[in-house]
């Protein structure tokens, strides 16, 4: 699924921004894959915080 994803965002990087280069494309995926790291981490940290303030 999240092939499907990529592969028409990067046939827009490539076709609507000049110099637009397959590592800057493998950076903006790390990038990507950073933020919903991120996310999820946090979401772990609320979720056990909330559990917690449940059995008090």
């Amino acid at each position: 699924m999240l092939g499907l994803g990529l592969m028409p965002a990067g046939a827009f990087g490539f076709l609507l921004k000049s110099g637009y280069t397959l590592a800057a494309f493998g950076n903006d995926i790390h990038a990507g894959f950073q933020g919903m790291f991120e996310i999820t981490l946090l979401s772990l940290l609320i979720g056990g915080l909330a559990a917690l303030n449940a059995m008090a």
